[in-house]
């Protein structure tokens, strides 16, 4: 049996959780795991609507089952997000996952997991120049105000970034966010709670560094 089952809603989501799981099980504080990551080919919708049917076969060779997804576009936008994720969890638990799954909402999208004061998330979106560069161009361009934690449109933000140095996201930007920036430094709610949910699945092995 393996230990888990992540069901993700598109390619940028699976990078990064790849990223995570394989390179990143000590900084996320959980021993190392086996896992299986699947996209649902109907997206965020999809996700938050078949996602105890898609897990189904998995049931009884996976542990555990993760499912992650925007809340942007998932046809749920003016839900609130722990509304959300109850849904999920009940219809998984339903399907045989009953103790077993979590839901993860990311509010709005993916795109706000990038935002830290991390020193790599500069260099890994084409800011040689340091992060500190890049949110002051972004801050001249009233994209991240002052005094505000997160770029209001997280996602447009990304993109003008690195559309400024002749890049665009892809999967692989996500991929080498995950494996490169501090985790300790992302304050968002969702994904402080997937970290505190694999700790809890999956607990560091005593003497662990």
């Amino acid at each position: 049996m393996k230990d888990l089952l992540v069901l993700v809603a598109d390619a940028d989501i699976q990078a990064t959780m790849r990223g995570l799981l394989t390179k990143r099980h000590a900084s996320l504080e959980i021993r190392s795991i086996e896992f299986t990551i699947i996209r649902h080919i109907h997206r965020d919708p999809g996700c938050r609507r078949q996602a105890a049917s898609t897990a189904a076969s998995y049931v009884k060779d996976h542990e555990f089952v993760l499912v992650l997804f925007d809340k942007e576009g998932s046809g749920d936008e003016t839900a609130i997000r722990q509304d959300i994720q109850n849904a999920v969890e009940e219809d998984l638990c339903r399907a045989g996952w009953n103790n077993r799954s979590k839901a993860i909402v990311i509010e709005p999208e993916l795109e706000m997991w990038v935002w830290s004061d991390s020193a790599n998330v500069g260099p890994v979106l084409g800011w040689n120049e340091g992060t500190e560069a890049l949110r002051k161009w972004l801050c001249e361009r009233d994209l991240w105000p002052d005094g505000v934690a997160k770029p209001p449109d997280p996602k447009l933000a990304m993109t003008r970034a690195m559309n400024k140095k002749s890049r665009g996201p892809t999967a692989l930007s996500f991929k080498e966010l995950a494996e490169q920036v501090s985790l300790r430094k992302c304050k968002d709610p969702a994904f402080r709670e997937m970290c505190e949910t694999l700790r809890g699945w999956f607990p560091a092995s005593l003497g662990a560094s």
